[in-house]
């Protein structure tokens, strides 16, 4: 094992402890929904702006706030599962 190995993996288990103890729906609408979807239907409602079709920026935000919501979704479930899968990992390690 590396020198700094196991520093490593006791602060990435930290980070992903903490993710898991704080919940499902803190994951999910939090890290998905505020951190990822938002961006991404300000950022998806710029594009067209960019690229000079008409109409104002806010009504193509709005028309990409389906997208963002379901984006965001799938990213937090992603990042929760992952999280999880972590945790079950280390704790493995631990035992072996």
């Amino acid at each position: 094992m590396p020198v700094g190995q196991s520093s490593m993996d006791d602060h990435d288990q930290e980070r992903w402890q903490r993710v898991v103890t704080g919940g499902f729906w803190r994951c999910l609408l939090l890290r998905g929904l505020l951190f990822w979807g938002l961006p991404f239907c300000l950022l998806y409602g710029a594009l067209p702006v960019v690229l000079n079709d008409p109409g104002p920026y806010w009504q193509h935000v709005l028309s990409a706030w389906p997208l963002g919501l379901v984006a965001g979704l799938l990213y937090g479930l992603g990042f929760w599962g992952y999280a999880q899968l972590q945790v079950v990992r280390a704790r493995q390690r631990k035992e072996d």
